[in-house]
């Protein structure tokens, strides 16, 4: 028998809960609502804020905002047409002239509210507006500026008018001051030892010959503690147990000695997983090894860092290698009966005081 639960919900349009716990989940059916708490000390839709009051939700006007408690707060997501998927609309000038006084972005949004036809016909009143929802102006007039605006969540914000093109600068690095964007010469930046080399210009960039020379200084001052692997000194006279590949780091074998190993830096290590007498390594490792001990090499030579744990043939520390799959039994199909729910309007001591239930109901709000 399945187990069945009913989240807290509503049927009501213009309903939304008092205040919820952080990760409770609501749902308002009527309009395809997902509400979440989240910790938070109000109300939020879509990522912005609502005030306590009188609000328009997503279109659905008269949908009054709790003042929640502290720490009830919830966000509110629309489930049917979700806020991600923004719009953008294409009006010119002289239309947005045509629809009365008032300041542009009032204007905006009373020819998108008021156009029958075309891509702006979405949408039916102001309330239908989503954060993100993009307006380009085009062939503006003196009323009406031509650029890009970008509805907030309540008014049209000017992003960006007329791009600038990008253009190149002069040998002398003073021209393309038209636009933000420079397009770089393969002059820009010069090798330090070629011939009549300056300073590299602040806005120039790196060549792939420099670059390339800045990793090969790096890899050869590398230090650190790198862990190589693991060691397993349980078996074998002590062999590797699991190798990470490390640039430069070579010879480490799954089964192999530490000692056939080059090109090891100050600080590589590798950990100990199991206990054992290590006999045919370097020659600081054949001793007697603790489970969670290190080997670490100093430059010039292997040394075993110990634990401090005491010996023991119990003890291991398990890497993932050790983790195998292992086959269960099934639980048989129609085993499930339900969940002990405890019944609080029954005295305790009493066998009805709890009761097995196959669905729980959250309740509506």
């Amino acid at each position: 028998m399945a187990l069945t639960v009913q989240q807290l919900r509503t049927t009501t349009a213009t309903q939304v809960p008092a205040g919820l716990e952080p990760g409770q989940i609501a749902l308002n059916l009527a309009n395809g609502w997902f509400i979440v708490g989240d910790g938070g000390n109000g109300v939020s839709v879509a990522g912005l804020p609502v005030a306590a009051g009188a609000a328009t939700v997503f279109g659905v006007a008269g949908v009054t905002i709790p003042a929640v408690t502290a720490g009830k707060g919830y966000e509110i997501y629309e489930l049917k047409n979700p806020p991600a998927s923004v719009r953008i609309f294409s009006v010119t000038g002289a239309q947005l002239d045509g629809v009365g006084a008032g300041t542009l972005p009032v204007r905006i949004t009373n020819f998108l509210v008021g156009s029958t036809t075309g891509p702006a016909a979405q949408v039916k009143v102001a309330g239908d507006l989503r954060s993100g929802d993009t307006t380009i102006v085009s062939a503006g007039t003196a009323t009406s500026a031509s650029g890009s605006y970008v509805w907030d969540g309540s008014s049209w914000i000017l992003t960006g008018a007329a791009t600038p093109d990008a253009t190149a600068r002069t040998p002398a690095g003073t021209g393309g001051t038209k636009g933000v964007v420079y397009l770089a010469r393969d002059t820009d930046v010069q090798a330090g030892g070629s011939a009549g080399a300056t300073v590299p210009d602040g806005l120039a960039v790196a060549t792939g010959a420099q670059l390339k020379a800045l990793a090969t200084l790096v890899a050869s001052l590398q230090t650190g503690t790198t862990l190589l692997g693991t060691y397993d000194a349980s078996s074998a006279g002590g062999k590797i147990a699991s190798v990470n590949t490390v640039v430069g780091r070579t010879g480490f074998t799954v089964a192999g000695k530490i000692n056939a190993g080059t090109g090891m830096k100050e600080g590589d290590y590798f950990l100990v997983t199991k206990p054992g007498t290590v006999t045919g390594d370097a020659a600081a490792l054949n001793v007697a090894l603790n489970a969670n001990d290190h080997l670490v090499y100093d430059g010039g030579a292997w040394h075993v860092v110990a634990s401090g744990v005491v010996a023991s043939s119990s003890f291991t520390v398990h890497a993932a290698s050790d983790v195998a799959d292992t086959a269960v039994v099934p639980v048989a199909s129609g085993s499930q009966k339900g969940v002990l729910v405890r019944d609080a309007t029954v005295n305790d001591g009493l066998a009805s005081a709890y009761k097995l239930v196959n669905q729980l109901d959250l309740g509506t709000f």
